[in-house]
């Protein structure tokens, strides 16, 4: 059996002479390179304090990598925008069927649907439907929160007139909830958000609710 190359009785080809490489050549070929997928990984790691895990699977496809950082650039935090990227991107990719670089995300929308959850003019829910959209229609998500009339109910006044309408509706919940059954705020606060098509802010009505569930636990 053969085992090591001299077993193979390699021999050099005469017709191919010695050849010796400029290195001002081999200077000027490494210095036009652009960023590898590893170089690249490993600075992401660094500036923007991504996993090892993330940092790779954002510089498998140059489009990927290129929205993550082109996101940035338009004034989005790095780990919500590979937050978004690994898991509703990737999960909407694998759904379709779709290579990245059939994507025709603008990194900016990206930012902006950031900027939307954050100033809490969308809530999280509401953004992932509004993500599918920014996708599938190819608009800015700021656009299609203003046509679609989508902003997050947070006024106080709004918010009080939904809880109050869901108390009303709801008697036999209240009573339960006054006689200790806790569980009965989940469906009170089911209510409100039905009441508000999914736009009340929940933090905010969730708060507005159990005070005024308590108060009339309280009263009786």
């Amino acid at each position: 059996s053969k085992e090591e190359a001299s077993d193979y009785r390699y021999f050099p080809e005469p017709d191919l002479v010695p050849f010796i490489i400029d290195r001002g050549l081999i200077d000027r070929g490494a210095s036009q390179m652009p960023e590898l997928p590893a170089q690249r990984g490993r600075r992401f790691q660094e500036a923007y304090g991504l996993s090892v895990y993330d940092a790779q699977v954002l510089t498998q496809h140059r489009s990927l990598a290129d929205l993550f950082e082109g996101a940035i650039r338009a004034g989005a935090v790095a780990k919500p925008v590979a937050n978004w990227m690994m898991g509703d991107l990737r999960a909407y990719l694998n759904a379709k069927a779709l290579e990245p670089d059939a994507l025709k995300l603008r990194p900016e929308w990206l930012a902006h649907l950031l900027q939307l959850i954050g100033d809490g003019t969308i809530s999280g829910k509401m953004a992932k439907d509004v993500f599918v959209q920014m996708l599938e229609r190819q608009r800015d998500p700021v656009r299609l929160v203003e046509e679609g009339g989508l902003r997050q109910i947070v006024g106080p006044g709004a918010l009080e007139r939904l809880v109050d309408a869901a108390l009303q509706a709801n008697p036999q919940s209240v009573e339960a909830y006054c006689k200790g059954k806790t569980n009965a705020f989940t469906h009170l606060m089911g209510q409100v958000m039905k009441l508000s098509q999914g736009k009340a802010n929940p933090q905010q009505a969730g708060e507005l609710l159990r005070q005024k569930l308590e108060q009339m636990k309280v009263k009786t």
